[in-house]
């Protein structure tokens, strides 16, 4: 497969971008849409995958003044997505509280989101620095710029510093490294602590599936009064035919101490068949057989981040193939 095809889809995610998110967020209200702020089966089924990602044609990117009535549609449509989310939760004996809506203001981090996932192998060392620094509370950092001023990382340096996740940056010629400044907001903490691939989840099931109901965020409640539980769900979806979709997102090995928490809510969130607990990872270990073997105790099925889209196209083929279930 040529390298043009294997990065089509996050071209497609990326490159638009003025224009890009607002596609998105477009294409999501064009049948039914929600708009969200910034931040395979379960059980036997389950298992763990590592998928190549597999390009698409880039979508189309719409003039301005039709782009904006579309957007507008989307997002005027959000409480739509919230009623069918909160139906099919209520069917599992769980409460929709509230969600964190991503809007047109969440442009900027949604376009870091995708920069990160589209160049990763030029990303990550970025990324994973300005982690570490924001975590201790640091001043800053740098790192050797992999192609000067024209490579990934500098690029998704700028971006970060536009979102206003860096303050500063910039590049010495002196040493060939990107500098950064990054003081500890909780913005730039929620970000880079995890909040890139929760955006990117998101981003990729409204650009794949743009009809399916989702919700970013999505708080929830299993029983009443003070006995009440409350949980949060990163990413949650209705599916064709009434399937639930649980997406959590978790960066590098943060799911590792999570697991057992995951499966026990994996059981009361998917309990009808057909519903799907996915665990997003940018983990580099998703081969290894205790992972495996965890993956399938927890009841959910463990996906690379540069293979999620694949996985959404595959998940909505399958559902397709399938006949309808009666009401």
């Amino acid at each position: 497969m040529s390298k043009k095809k294997t990065n089509g889809f996050l071209d497609a995610l990326v490159g638009f971008v003025g224009d890009a998110i607002c596609v998105v967020l477009a294409r999501g209200g064009e049948r039914q849409g929600t708009s969200s702020r910034a931040k395979g089966c379960r059980g036997e089924g389950a298992c763990v995958r590592r998928i190549r990602p597999v390009g698409v044609q880039p979508a189309r990117a719409a003039g301005p003044a039709d782009l904006v009535r579309r957007m507008e549609k989307a997002l005027g449509m959000e409480a739509d997505g919230d009623a069918a989310v909160a139906e099919a939760l209520a069917q599992r004996g769980a409460r929709l509280l509230r969600s964190s809506p991503v809007t047109r203001d969440d442009e900027g981090l949604l376009r870091v989101a995708g920069m990160i996932v589209r160049d990763w192998p030029q990303a990550q060392r970025l990324v994973r620095t300005v982690t570490v620094r924001v975590s201790q509370q640091g001043r800053g950092g740098s790192i050797p710029a992999e192609a000067g001023r024209s490579g990934a990382d500098w690029q998704l340096a700028r971006a970060c510093e536009r979102a206003g996740l860096l303050p500063r940056v910039g590049y010495r010629r002196e040493d060939g490294c990107i500098w950064f400044r990054c003081p500890a907001t909780p913005l730039a903490r929620a970000f880079f602590q995890g909040g890139w691939l929760e955006l990117y989840a998101w981003l990729a099931v409204r650009t794949v599936l743009p009809s399916v109901p989702v919700l970013h965020r999505a708080q929830v409640a299993f029983g009443d009064g003070a006995d009440a539980r409350t949980v949060e769900l990163d990413l949650c979806a209705v599916l064709p035919q009434g399937r639930l979709l649980w997406v959590e997102a978790k960066s590098g090995r943060q799911y590792a101490e999570r697991l057992e928490r995951y499966r026990r809510l994996a059981r009361r969130i998917c309990s009808r068949p057909g519903d799907l607990a996915v665990l997003l990872t940018s983990a580099e270990d998703l081969d290894d057989p205790l992972v495996r073997m965890r993956g399938r105790q927890a009841g959910m099925e463990m996906v690379d981040v540069l293979g999620f889209a694949d996985w959404l196209r595959g998940r909505d083929e399958a559902c397709a193939a399938e006949p309808a279930r009666p009401a």
